[in-house]
């Protein structure tokens, strides 16, 4: 066989193996979670972390100026609470990704946490 003949044979190989390890992990949680609330950025800035305090969950990091909140439940749970200010709507998205030391994610977490937010929201 010649060489030229090698080359190729070893190109469709190295496609046909590339083809068959080249798979994307997929998931049934998504990357991240969010809500739009009607609240001003300091009110809901104020309410996540009064949703934080009534969690028990315990302030890793807090940056205002950058929207950040990190907090952590149990010994297993982490998450991380973005938000984000919409003055012309006077609306503030609020994204929540929570990570599981287990590596597995539950979507009640989210929800639990929306719902507090939520009812924190309103009663305030």
């Amino acid at each position: 066989m010649s060489p030229a003949k090698k080359i190729s044979y070893f190109f469709i190989l190295f496609i046909f193996i590339f083809i068959g390890c080249a798979h994307l992990p997929t998931s049934e949680h998504p990357m991240e979670i969010n809500k739009v609330f009607h609240a001003s950025f300091d009110k809901t800035w104020d309410s996540v972390l009064e949703v934080v305090k009534t969690s028990k969950g315990i302030i890793i990091t807090k940056d205002k100026s950058s929207g950040l909140i990190v907090y952590k439940l149990k010994s297993q749970i982490y998450t991380n609470v973005y938000l984000k200010d919409s003055p012309s709507t006077n609306t503030t998205v609020v994204y929540v990704v929570p990570w599981v030391k287990s590596g597995h994610f539950s979507e009640e977490i989210e929800e639990h946490f929306f719902k507090m937010l939520e009812k924190n929201l309103t009663k305030k």
